[in-house]
């Protein structure tokens, strides 16, 4: 837990993302509030992580995350092939947008193994009514794929 933490910043992430860690399935890593994170840092951290069937993330209320910081995560989403929940909070990061989110949200409609998402987006001022209802419609399709997969 970095919460606050005013001297980690994108090099803090990189070293930790670089350094030797058993295979874990598990994974829980809360950064909010630490004002110089940004989209680099995420995109260092999330190289080692492509084997874990459960990823919590918090950036909330840091400033310097925008949409690139979810392409990331939607990059990477995408080549982990057991990943069953994930929860990601961005929320007070100013710089997230309908438009990065809507592109984030597109990942599900093919992440047939994940069962659980959380995404928290409260206060991100650049979201708006189709943010909302792109994420009611990726759920819904998501729904729908696994109910056929399972038959």
């Amino acid at each position: 837990n970095l919460t606050g933490s005013e001297k980690i910043g994108d090099l803090g992430l990189a070293y930790f993302s670089s350094t030797p860690k058993k295979p874990l399935e598990t994974f829980i890593f809360n950064c909010s509030h630490c004002q110089m994170i940004t989209n680099k840092g995420i995109e260092d951290l999330m190289v080692n992580f492509q084997t874990i069937k459960s990823l919590k993330f918090d950036f909330s209320g840091c400033p310097n995350i925008d949409d690139r910081g979810l392409r990331y995560f939607r990059n990477i989403i995408e080549k982990m092939g057991e990943l069953s929940t994930l929860s990601l909070n961005f929320s007070s990061c100013p710089k997230i947008t309908t438009r990065g989110t809507t592109r984030f949200l597109y990942v599900f409609e093919r992440k047939l193994s994940l069962q659980t998402l959380d995404l928290r987006l409260f206060f991100c001022e650049n979201i708006n009514q189709k943010c909302i209802q792109d994420l009611v419609k990726n759920v819904i399709v998501y729904i729908i794929h696994s109910a056929i997969n399972d038959l």
